[in-house]
């Protein structure tokens, strides 16, 4: 997972795991599919179906339709995908006043 080869990471989580495990690996696997997702969205203008199908790790008929339902297009003649471009998201400016004050908390708690 570190190297972020993601045929190995796929191939590893794929295993039969005890009963156990299971719901663990399978919420693993979920989450990297979900931030392979988001990477290439960010990552990629277009991008060429065997990588996105490398990038999930999933059938290519199955990462078609996971590619649609995320309302991105799909060109089958040139077997591309341009990815949906996501809307950032700003967290609201703190005022100056509530920043003070936090400023202020973190240094006497410094001091202390």
């Amino acid at each position: 997972m570190w190297l972020r080869e993601f045929p190995a990471i796929y191939q590893s989580l794929n295993q039969d795991w005890s009963e156990n495990v299971k719901p663990i690996m399978q919420a693993l696997l979920e989450n990297v599919r979900s931030r392979s997702f988001q990477l290439i969205a960010k990552a990629y203008s277009s991008i060429g179906l065997d990588e996105f199908v490398m990038f999930l790790g999933m059938p290519t008929e199955q990462a078609v339709n996971a590619a649609v339902s995320e309302g991105w297009s799909v060109d089958s003649q040139n077997k591309l995908i341009s990815p949906k471009k996501q809307v950032a998201t700003d967290d609201p400016p703190i005022p100056s006043e509530n920043q003070l004050a936090q400023l202020t908390e973190f240094v006497a708690f410094l001091e202390n």
